[in-house]
């Protein structure tokens, strides 16, 4: 039905496109929905669900909401013709893919509502089900295809055609809505990842997000929309980043792939009586590195069991962290390896990562956030927002590979430094992954006992003599900390005006919350309100990150609602900030 012939019947243009729009969407339901699809074709469902959510994104975002029809946005009113257009050539190419059309045609009414198609929980979304449900209020129900209806050599040329017409309907969109639609995909994104849990099933995200677009004589790019087709890649370049890591990670922590011999030779290093520093800069076989102290070994002929797994954890952890795979959003360093110094007492491991500037500007050092808060340094208002963003960046991705930090603490947010007060914060690297594990039921865990600077970060459940499992909250807990200390340029026990002393670590998050000390106020005062909430959203736990008491964040549910509120009420409100 065209504009024209449904304005003489009644129907609004809003009302028109939001029928058309249920219609597309529901033809998407119908293809990712697909009884019997072989397993080689599991990439081009996975990029259907991809293209199907910013479909509805886009949706949500221009108002094709039934409660909104009385009152369309400037936009439909403005590019009704064009967005119809394009919604109707969405259901023209469902159409054309199908061997029979008329029976399962999205855009017609099939004969029994009994043939309905089910929503799966993964895409049970509110926005998705009362899109299918505005589709099926005209009498129409959408009936569950058969992947023999399917024309097989046409379905990636469909899915690109999706993705092209998905580019087109975002490029009439403004910066500013354009930008929100790119957070609200990116949200997305990170969901999908955290749900998807079998390497076979990264696979096969991997091989969706990479598929290209077909770039035919109607379908390349304008140059108005390349800004639109720049933030898109960009984006599945970095989901594709992440989820080789997840698949890496999961295959080494269940011991499907050998890991490489990373352990260093100690004689293969330089200068060795400048190994005691903190964070000792040296050569490697002529290479310029730096090293980073792990755990200390007391006592190791009482505890052989120990030993051995502490061994066998550095090594995983030496080997993660010089991943390939490894997505730039972590900000970690790169690591070439690890040994274990015999020659100290007690013995320790170390981790060996490559010097960030090369071989260049050796003069220049490693300072820490701790450091530099302990300086004379002044930092100016806006470079303090920017580091708060990359850091809770860098932990929301880390997050969404289910991968722990386990030390989040200012002493391992790293940038260089020429000299006391000379620090490049924009250069900034997190250390500290000597702690760190999956966060899998069956990882392993192996205690440590931590000097009580590092406890000063950890959540008071992590304190007790038999302490907790590690997860996802108490890293966020960590970040809220550190980014108050970023706020007010203090550390953490100036800020909470405690001793540091281990009696006294379960008080800091209780000052923090304590309305009597005035430190969201402080915090509030220095940086802004939205801020100082972000802090307390951190510190606080629980529903504030979409947890309830006693759930179990490494059930994916969890982690799926954990991580659109990481996003939405923490990354998003930090980047949202402008001074």
């Amino acid at each position: 039905m065209d504009p024209v012939t449904a304005a003489g019947i009644g129907l609004s243009v809003t009302s028109l496109a939001l029928q058309v729009f249920s219609g597309c969407i529901t033809g998407y339901q119908m293809f990712i929905e697909a009884k019997d699809m072989p397993a080689t074709y599991e990439h081009l469902r996975t990029r259907l669900r991809i293209e199907q959510t910013r479909c509805l994104n886009w949706g949500e975002k221009v108002g094709l909401l039934e409660e909104l029809l009385d009152e369309p946005s400037q936009f439909l009113q403005l590019n009704h013709n064009l967005i119809l257009n394009i919604l109707l050539e969405v259901q023209k190419a469902f159409r054309s893919c199908m061997v029979v059309t008329k029976k399962y045609d999205p855009v017609a009414a099939a004969s029994s509502r009994s043939s309905a198609i089910a929503i799966s929980e993964s895409h049970g979304s509110t926005f998705l089900e009362r899109t299918l449900a505005a589709w099926r209020k005209g009498g129409r129900v959408a009936s569950r295809i058969e992947w023999s209806v399917i024309k097989k050599d046409s379905f990636e040329e469909l899915i690109k055609k999706l993705i092209h017409f998905n580019d087109r309907i975002e490029s009439f969109l403004d910066r500013r809505t354009l930008d929100d639609l790119r957070q609200a995909q990116a949200q997305s994104n990170l969901m999908l990842l955290q749900v998807t849990e079998q390497v076979s099933q990264l696979r096969d995200l991997i091989a969706a997000v990479r598929l290209e677009q077909t770039a035919g004589p109607d379908m390349s790019p304008s140059f108005s929309r390349a800004s639109t087709f720049v933030d898109r890649d960009d984006q599945m370049r970095s989901l594709a980043s992440l989820a080789a890591f997840k698949a890496h990670a999961l295959e080494l922590e269940k011991a499907t792939m050998e890991a490489p011999n990373l352990e260093i030779q100690m004689s293969d290093l330089v200068s060795l009586d400048q190994l005691r520093a903190t964070r000792p800069v040296t050569k490697l076989k002529g290479r310029s590195v730096w090293i980073e102290w792990r755990e200390t070994i007391a006592d190791i002929d009482a505890m052989p069991k120990y030993k051995r797994q502490l061994a066998d954890r550095v090594r995983a952890l030496a080997t993660i962290l010089a991943s390939p795979s490894k997505s730039p959003t972590f900000r970690s360093p790169d690591c070439l390896g690890y040994f274990l110094d015999e020659t100290s007492r007690p013995q320790r491991y170390a981790l060996v990562y490559s010097w960030p500037l090369g071989d260049s500007d050796l003069g220049a050092g490693i300072a820490s956030l701790r450091d530099a808060l302990a300086s004379s340094t002044r930092i100016s208002l806006n470079s303090r927002i920017s580091l708060a963003c990359r850091l809770s960046e860098s932990l929301l991705h880390l997050h969404a590979v289910n991968w722990l930090h386990k030390g989040f603490r200012s002493d391992c947010v790293l940038f260089t430094a020429a000299g006391d007060r000379d620090f490049i914060l924009s250069d900034v690297l997190i250390s500290g992954f000597e702690f760190s594990r999956p966060a899998l039921p069956d990882a392993m865990t192996v205690t440590h006992v931590f000097p009580v600077e590092q406890d000063l970060y950890r959540h008071p459940d992590l304190l007790d003599p038999e302490p907790a499992r590690s997860k996802k909250s108490y890293d966020i807990y960590s970040l809220g900390l550190v980014l108050a200390e970023i706020a007010m340029w203090q550390p953490i026990e100036e800020i909470t005006g405690i001793e540091v002393r281990r009696s006294r670590l379960y008080q800091v998050r209780e000052r923090m919350l304590d309305e009597k000390t005035g430190i969201f106020d402080s915090i509030a005062e220095r940086v802004g309100d939205i801020y100082a909430k972000v802090v307390r959203r951190c510190i606080s736990g629980g529903e504030s990150l979409g947890v309830d008491i006693g759930a179990d964040e490494e059930d994916p549910k969890v982690g799926a609602e954990m991580q659109k509120i990481f996003h939405a009420e923490i990354v998003s409100k930090l980047r949202a900030l402008k001074f």
